[in-house]
């Protein structure tokens, strides 16, 4: 840090004039008229002292000869009561010697008698610049100190090369649980959960190449571990580089986000169960048929078994479709355990048109009592996404119920359903769902919380589905088509092949 000579104080400088000589005094005073400062004078190192103790001025001028007192010695106890204030020996009768043992014990200028007025306000000026601006530095220092201990976050600042801390601040102490001289022996592998990533940090911020790293794991003094964000960023100080971290401790906000997650997931397996009871009926019949089959099949074979003589071709054939029915039943069933399942989401990379024809299986009981017509425009090649295949069908299933119950209003002979789905800009795949209902009254509107025009409905299905599409990283939108009916789109990012 470097700092530049303060502006001038409103109060003039102070020098204090020490000579045993009266006449002398007088002279110097006159001398230092140009530099507009105060000015007091003592004859003796007593007074002198007295002066100072009172008012730490801002240069001291001396005389090398003070009586029987030196006025090195008078120099060294004004540099103890007021370290801050410069001194300027004068002597009428120097040598090498005492020149080097004055400027040696901390003199700012030696001046040798006679000197001009000119000289004497030269050396003068540079003393009270010099004690000025140790004192802005001084300031400035305090202030950075305040600022850095005041900072809520941890503030680590690393040398480049050893990695050894170089300071800390009180937010760092009370986060990590050392002390600032604890952290000074240390090197920032005694606060990391990652080595690996830490040094591939280190290296990117030398580099210029990473200033903010947003998810890091560190370990406290007692060993536990918790998530950060760090901003990082590369300076000078004393000629080596050093890197300065400023680390979030990001706990609170984790574990809000994995409440919100669960919020989100309970509010999600709430809607499937909803949704899964709105086509109950079509379901009980969809199980019904292949139940109805076993059974007349059953009795049929009872019946071969009863008679006399066994066609044995006959009863395979009855027993073949026993099975065949009951694996059916056994599908129906399995599809809604698995849609009502309630696992935490585990995000993959899935072919989306298997999700959709996976949807279409599940209502197409329900679609076929709607006399609704399903036309399906599925992108061959279309390439994976990532995602968790029953948020997915979830989002999918909304939207296909919505459009579905919406075409009740329309003639029979008019309802018509259409998904398709295609490769938007190279890095997401966009599903599309039309029909010809009556239109979205405010498209804008229609994504929010319990906004729905169904008497029965909550209005939380597309919400729901906004929700877990964002959460897959895509977007979402509803929009009236031109030639009558609605049309909704969402996209999901393509699955990016790992690297190695």
């Amino acid at each position: 840090m470097q700092a530049t000579a303060a502006k001038r104080p409103a109060v003039p400088p102070h020098v204090v004039v020490v000579d045993d000589e009266p006449l002398v005094c007088e002279t110097l005073v006159s001398s230092l008229a140009p530099l507009e400062c105060r000015v007091s004078v003592a004859h003796s190192g007593g007074t002198a002292m007295d002066i100072v103790r009172d008012t730490l001025p801002s240069v001291v001028l001396l005389d090398i000869h003070l009586g029987a007192t030196s006025g090195l010695d008078v120099m060294k106890e004004v540099q103890r009561t007021s370290p801050g204030t410069e001194c300027i020996i004068m002597t009428a009768h120097g040598t090498q010697e005492t020149a080097i043992e004055a400027v040696n014990s901390g003199a700012f200028a030696y001046l040798v008698k006679p000197f001009t007025d000119s000289t004497l306000c030269l050396m003068g000026r540079r003393a009270i610049d010099r004690k000025e601006t140790r004192e802005a530095l001084r300031r400035s220092e305090q202030g950075f100190r305040q600022v850095f201990d005041t900072c809520p976050d941890a503030i680590l600042l690393v040398d480049a090369k050893t990695h050894q801390f170089v300071d800390v601040n009180q937010a760092a102490e009370r986060l990590y649980g050392y002390t600032r001289d604890e952290f000074c022996d240390l090197d920032h592998s005694a606060i990391t959960a990652e080595p690996e990533r830490t040094v591939e940090s280190f290296e990117k911020t030398l580099a210029g190449k990473l200033s903010r790293i947003p998810l890091r794991h560190h370990r406290r003094r007692d060993g536990t571990v918790f998530p950060v964000e760090i901003s990082a960023s590369v300076f000078t100080l004393e000629g080596q580089q050093v890197l300065c971290g400023i680390v979030h401790d990001i706990s609170a906000r984790i574990h809000a986000e994995e409440e919100l997650r669960k919020h989100r997931q309970q509010l999600s397996h709430a809607e499937r169960v909803l949704q899964t009871s709105h086509i109950v009926s079509s379901l009980a019949h969809e199980i019904n048929q292949p139940l109805l089959g076993v059974l007349s099949n059953a009795q049929a074979a009872l019946r071969m078994l009863a008679a006399k003589q066994v066609d044995h071709g006959e009863l395979r054939a009855a027993l073949s479709d026993i099975v065949s029915d009951s694996q059916r039943a056994g599908d129906v069933i399995q599809r809604i355990r698995s849609f009502l399942r309630k696992d935490k989401p585990v995000r993959s990379p899935l072919d989306i048109n298997s999700q959709i024809r996976a949807v279409l299986d599940f209502v197409r009981a329900e679609i076929e009592d709607a006399r609704v017509r399903v036309r399906t425009a599925l992108g061959e090649g279309t390439p994976l996404v990532m995602g968790d295949p029953i948020e997915l069908q979830q989002v999918i299933l909304n939207i296909v119920l919505n459009a579905e119950q919406a075409m009740s209003v329309t003639p029979e002979a008019s309802r018509e359903l259409t998904i398709s789905t295609c490769v938007e800009r190279g890095t997401h795949v966009k599903v599309i769902v039309e029909d010809t209902g009556p239109g979205i009254a405010d498209p804008d509107r229609i994504f929010e919380p319990f906004v729905t025009t169904k008497k029965k409905g909550l209005g939380l299905g597309l919400s729901i589905g906004q929700v877990l599409v964002h959460a897959h990283g895509g977007t979402i939108w509803a929009e009236n088509r031109a030639g009558g009916g609605a049309r909704v789109c969402f996209t999901v990012p393509v699955a990016m092949p790992e690297s190695e």
